[in-house]
């Protein structure tokens, strides 16, 4: 049961009522008590002696309660102002997140325009830099940055820019780089301090002419025996060093090695690299034995990982690696009995294959190369047998057709005719036999072909291994040296004339006695061809030498064997180079990087008694 209204709460009541009936609630009954003349009286006047505070009067924000309802500077005052959310404290307030008041609350500021109330680095006042975000609220980002960089414009890839084209700002992307003076930005192998490519035509750094550049590329076109980087001394009377050479990291140091023949010596001498200095053959170990020296070479016969040493003369040897090469080769890990005046290695089917040529047999015996222990000629797993001499020399050409097996050379360099050589491709089975007519031949009496042969890798950069086959007796013993092209269809035998490319000696030359591939010298990325004089066949466990001008000849991938095809003499030659002695064109070969140096070096020999081998290190030049 409600209790009855006192006195007070009618006259509440009775006012309320007034007011909704839109009458005049100012208290005309009895003015006096009306303190401040506002028209309320005392009774409904929260504050009767201040004319502005009154139930109906508008809040503003002066720190009373002018409206009477019991709150000081609230939201209704008519001058409040909005503040804006700064929930990153950068000054700047988040123009979606405000209220308006008299005074801000707490982490409320009166500045707006915040573009990003998460980041206390974008805001109105801020600095624009490369970032990827609008720092100063602008609606764009990374414009007129503060941190601008300069771009150049690289079409090339190479790292540098064109000058002349360059932009201000922040990265524009993919194809811009901050390094400028690129010469030619449509060749990624022209910019400032590129490595010099040699026969390109141009001035890979940017720096010079192209007659500049080239003068930098290999050596100069002439050098002699002053200009050898290092030289071997014999240390005897009666070696023959130099008669047979071959390189490779023989004791698995990562350096390479050199395996000199001396069959003077009966002995093989290994020269371990790196090879910074002249020094005497005869200080290095040695393996010797009978009738030893007359062929060298190195394989990992037994697929072990690690290369083998093997030896060629009175019998075959292989010295299973890594090894020092010094010993008695009747210790070897395989002694084949039997002449052996040269040896090759080749893929011909399922391993590698050991071939030995026995000259005076006019055969070519196969061995498999991983084969150990005392084995003779009745023991090879295939013969090829040809006229008087074959088997002479020996080369692999390499995968001539792209098959994945090696294509084998042989040369019966003294067979009536003019001499001959035959390419042969594997798997070679049974006892086969090479006849004249299947060979590659030289017009003349006596040219003395197939004395040189050599693979010589992919000179003209078409995906197959080409080849070389000398004849330095031809034409009046100018001497001649044909060069083939490899390809799926392997070419057919033909005259040294008719070869693809042919280069020719003069009268007395005895030009292409040996050939070789050097390595890339050019740095064209193809290998190059070194070339001797003179020559030198076995015969009867001797190595009688014949004299050459005491030269030797370079021809470059990317200079003189340049399209590989026409006919070129000597003359063409990039480098000639010239030695003291007369057979000093002898053995020319190619010997890797024996100097350490990161570039191929070159080998020269005359193989003949108590002399001098010569090293040029293609980093000298």
């Amino acid at each position: 049961m409600s209790s009855p209204p006192t006195a007070a709460s009618s006259e509440v009541l009775a006012w309320l009522a007034l007011a909704c009936a839109g009458g005049d609630i100012k208290d005309t009954a009895d003015p006096d008590n009306d303190g401040d003349g506002d028209g309320y009286a005392l009774r409904y006047d929260c504050d009767d002696t201040d004319p502005a505070v009154y139930p109906t009067a508008d809040e503003v924000c002066d720190g009373i309660d002018n409206n009477c309802d019991g709150q000081i500077d609230d939201a209704t005052a008519i001058d409040g102002e909005t503040f804006y959310a700064d929930a990153d404290g950068d000054g700047y307030g988040n123009p979606a997140s405000s209220t308006t008041t008299c005074s801000p609350p707490p982490g409320f500021i009166v500045t707006p325009d915040d573009c990003d109330d998460t980041n206390a680095a974008a805001n109105p006042g801020a600095a624009e830099v490369c970032d990827g975000a609008d720092n100063d609220c602008d609606g764009e980002a990374d414009n007129d940055p503060t941190d601008a960089t300069t771009w150049y414009p690289d079409g090339d890839g190479d790292g540098y820019g064109l000058t002349d084209k360059a932009t201000e700002g922040c990265a524009p992307g993919a194809g811009w780089v901050t390094t400028a003076d690129d010469c030619d930005d449509s060749d990624s192998s022209a910019y400032p301090g590129a490595a010099e490519i040699c026969n390109d035509g141009r001035a890979n750094d940017c720096d010079g002419t192209v007659e500049a550049a080239r003068a930098t590329c290999g050596w100069p076109s002439s050098r002699d025996e002053d200009d050898a980087s290092a030289i071997l001394s014999p240390g005897s009377a009666t070696g023959q060093p130099g008669w047979a050479i071959a390189a490779g990291d023989l004791n698995a140091d990562g350096n390479v090695d050199l395996l000199v023949g001396s069959p003077g010596d009966d002995a093989a001498w290994t020269v371990l690299g790196p090879i910074t200095a002249s020094q005497t053959t005869s200080n290095s170990p040695a393996l010797t034995g009978t009738g030893a020296g007359l062929a060298v070479g190195i394989a990992d016969a037994d697929d072990d990982g690690y290369l083998d040493i093997l030896v060629g003369g009175s019998g075959a040897w292989i010295q299973h690696g890594p090894a020092m090469g010094g010993g008695l080769l009747s210790d070897a890990d395989l002694h084949i009995d039997g002449e052996a005046a040269a040896l090759a290695t080749a893929t011909l089917s399922g391993g590698l294959t050991l071939l030995v040529g026995a000259p005076g047999d006019a055969t070519v015996y196969l061995f498999s190369a991983s084969a150990t222990g005392a084995l003779t000629h009745d023991d090879a797993t295939a013969t090829l047998d040809g006229p008087a001499n074959t088997g002479a020399t020996l080369a692999s050409a390499g995968d001539l057709d792209g098959d994945g097996l090696d294509e084998l050379l042989i040369g019966a360099p003294s067979a009536s005719g003019g001499g001959a050589a035959w390419l042969v491709s594997g798997p070679i089975t049974g006892s086969q036999s090479l006849s004249t007519g299947d060979a590659w031949t030289a017009s003349g009496w006596a040219s003395l072909m197939g004395t040189a042969l050599a693979g010589l890798g992919d000179i003209d950069g078409d995906g197959y291994d080409d080849f070389a086959i000398g004849a330095p007796a031809a034409d009046i013993y100018s001497g001649a040296l044909g060069l083939w092209r490899g390809g799926k269809a392997l070419p057919s035998p033909e005259d040294v004339t008719d070869a693809d490319m042919v280069i020719t000696g003069d009268i007395g030359m005895l030009f292409g006695g040996t050939a070789q591939a050097a390595g890339d010298i050019d740095l064209d990325g193809q290998p190059d061809v070194v070339v001797g004089s003179g020559y030198g066949i076995p015969s009867g466990g001797s190595a009688p030498v014949e004299d050459g001008p005491a030269e030797a000849y370079l021809f470059c991938s990317g200079g003189a064997l340049a399209g590989l095809s026409g006919t070129i003499d000597h003359t063409s030659a990039d480098v000639t180079f010239e030695g003291p002695q007369r057979a000093f064109g002898l053995r020319a070969a190619g010997i890797g990087d024996i100097s350490g140096d990161g570039r191929p070096d070159l080998f020269f020999s005359s193989g003949e008694e108590e002399e001098e081998s010569y090293l040029f290190f293609s980093s000298s030049e």
